[in-house]
């Protein structure tokens, strides 16, 4: 019988895929034909996927079990293998005092913070931690209270957690986002065709550009980091952004170009905050000042005895970095940053923080704020776009450029109301519907409540009055620039 529930304490559970032509529960894989099917070695009823410094935790406490270490399993397995490997395999959970992150960089840490976890694109990811409900009682004053449907899955938590990253050092968990490699001797002039923004930078320069089609629309935004010659890494979002785009690099690439979509391959985790620099100085023999570790770019460093692809970017406006190891690194990685960080107050922050400071610097969200139906100059992203250069949807932009946009993604704040106001909403010019909102939250440093949304054009000056209407209540809103926080990027750039 296939099993479907397992103790996991932190381990990886897989269960049958009940297509009948894989019997006997799971088949044991090792290894793979070009096809992307496996070669069985031998059969096993249940499989449990553990990080290699938990093995023998593992067969300790469960020791009825076969386990095998998952860099060994997964660690060079290529896209194909990998999708193959998430159709045929799915995650089986224990009850909930067993509860795990699902390929997350360090669930055991995680659970004993208390970890909130919700799903996201396939992945379980803190969306705040209950170690910081101390932080409440401290930010009290700028953090209001939420009713009714707008209180659901939340907590003023994510609030602390905001709030403390601004003013010290936290450590967010970004391994649900994924990395893609680009190498080869075409690799530059492949990345320029298709990336909006000019990427033919020096090594270890990093670059924020966008993908998009024949008719200029956005298909991805990408973090795009040089590292030699012929070699990129392209960062992209979790859930299905890495088959998105990294599906439209490995059907665009040439043979002088190679693709790997490393899906599961890296532990990221974002250290951001005023303290990060001197947390992560601590730690490593790299420069990481401001003149040797500038805004924008990239070095291979040593996080402790952890390699690290750092990259001097941050999601939240705060100065920081995402430091990108592999997988089989990510428990250590975290071990060593929190260890070094005690004494500068150093906590977990979750999504729900992220989410309200990356709407504080207007960053945007593909999937949410960006998608197919929206081109740069209506998103906001011109910056984006480098019109000297020759990519895929450069002649659709001109005429756009030049006519200016129909539309603009357009930063609301509510008047006299710290209501949280929900995706999908209606905004309103009296009974004339403008346009409905994409992403809002409460900005915990601004003090107001933050609505995005598409309005048209002539609606979309700083100063200009409209209504938003959320669960039966219409709140009078205003039109304001952005970014709504540290708009001359100090903080960030420091």
């Amino acid at each position: 019988e296939s099993v479907t529930r397992i103790r996991s304490d932190g381990v990886h559970g897989l269960k049958e895929s009940l297509r009948p032509v894989y019997h006997k529960g799971l088949q044991g894989v090792s290894r793979f034909r070009d096809s992307g099917t496996p070669i069985y070695d031998r059969d096993w009823d249940l499989l449990i996927v553990v990080d290699a410094c938990r093995l023998d935790l593992m067969r300790e406490v469960a020791p009825d079990y076969d386990y095998i270490d998952h860099v060994g399993a997964f660690r060079s397995l290529d896209s194909m293998t990998l999708r193959w490997m998430q159709k045929n395999f799915v995650p089986a959970y224990a009850d909930e005092m067993a509860k795990t992150a699902y390929a997350c960089g360090n669930p055991f840490w995680q659970e004993a913070l208390g970890a909130e976890f919700y799903q996201a694109g396939g992945w379980e990811t803190p969306q705040w931690y209950e170690s910081n409900a101390d932080l409440v009682d401290r930010y009290a004053d700028a953090i209001p209270d939420q009713e009714g449907w707008q209180a659901v899955n939340r907590s003023p938590i994510e609030g602390a957690e905001h709030l403390h990253t601004r003013e010290h050092v936290s450590m967010f968990d970004m391994t649900s986002f994924s990395s893609i490699v680009v190498e080869g001797t075409d690799a530059v002039d492949f990345l320029q065709r298709l990336c909006t923004n000019d990427v033919d930078v020096d090594a270890g320069q990093v670059r924020y550009s966008l993908l998009c089609n024949e008719g200029g629309q956005i298909l991805a935004d990408v973090t795009v980091v040089r590292l030699g010659p012929e070699e990129f890494v392209v960062t992209t979002g979790g859930g299905n952004s890495p088959g998105i785009h990294g599906g439209r690099l490995e059907q665009h690439a040439p043979e002088t170009v190679s693709v790997t979509v490393e899906e599961g391959a890296r532990s990221t985790i974002g250290l951001w905050g005023p303290k990060s620099r001197l947390l992560l100085q601590r730690v490593t023999d790299a420069d990481v000042s401001a003149e040797g570790f500038p805004y924008f770019s990239a070095k291979r460093i040593y996080v402790g005895d952890v390699p690290v692809l750092a990259l001097r970017v941050s999601y939240v406006g705060e100065l920081g970095w995402e430091l990108w190891a592999p997988t089989e690194y990510g428990s250590r990685l975290w071990e060593t940053l929190w260890e070094a960080g005690q004494d500068l107050d150093v906590r977990p922050m979750g999504g729900g923080a992220l989410e309200s400071m990356r709407l504080e610097k207007g960053y945007r969200l593909w999937g949410t704020d960006i998608d197919s139906d929206a081109d740069p100059f209506s998103a906001g992203l011109g910056f984006a776009v480098d019109m000297d250069t020759d990519f895929v949807g450069r002649e659709a932009l001109t005429e756009v450029q030049a006519s200016g946009p129909d539309s603009r993604l357009t930063p609301l704040t509510l008047d006299d109301s710290t209501d949280v106001v929900l995706g999908g909403r209606p905004v309103l010019d009296g009974d004339e519907a403008l346009g409905y909102v994409v992403a809002g939250d409460y900005g915990y440093s601004v003090g107001e409540s933050i609505a995005y949304a598409y309005l048209p054009s002539e609606y979309a000056d700083a100063g200009t009055a409209v209504q938003v209407m959320c669960e039966g209540a219409t709140y009078d809103a205003t039109v304001r620039d952005e970014p709504l926080f540290d708009a001359g990027r100090s903080k960030i750039r420091r």
